[in-house]
């Protein structure tokens, strides 16, 4: 019986502390979703007095990124991405860029190498997207 009665009194002190701790995570996700508004309301209010050239290069700017491919066999390569664009009214971004290609390889993916290709691409607001590439020679 003493048992039982320490065994609820522990069972209730368990509900009111995760009670407590889903309440402060609540409260931790509330604070975040606000400051992430005042944050594009700042951004908002400062693109506003923007000429629109330079709201362009402000809302993208210039994307680096950098990743390795790699073929069946352990033929490794990397390639290098560089774009400049804008987002539009509708909340499509549209930008031209260039992948430069690297490889050390003697093998298939060795046709990558030193290969240059020239792209336009669009991605609309739900990331849905079309790249267009050309080889440059």
């Amino acid at each position: 019986m003493v048992e039982a009665a320490a065994n609820e009194k522990e069972n209730e002190r368990r509900r009111r502390l995760e009670e407590q701790e889903e309440k402060r995570q609540k409260m931790l996700m509330e604070q975040q979703e606000q400051r992430d508004r005042e944050r594009r309301k700042e951004l908002d209010e400062y693109r506003k007095h923007l000429p629109e050239r330079q709201e362009q290069m402000f809302l993208t700017g210039e994307r680096r990124s950098w990743s390795c491919c790699r073929m069946r066999h352990g033929e490794k390569g990397t390639y290098n991405f560089y774009s400049l664009g804008h987002e539009d009214a509708n909340g499509s971004t549209k930008d031209n860029g260039a992948v430069f290609f690297h490889t050390t390889s003697n093998g298939k993916l060795n046709i990558v190498n030193g290969l240059v290709v020239i792209f336009k691409d669009q991605i609309d607001k739900a990331g849905n997207g079309m790249t267009i590439g050309w080889e440059w020679k």
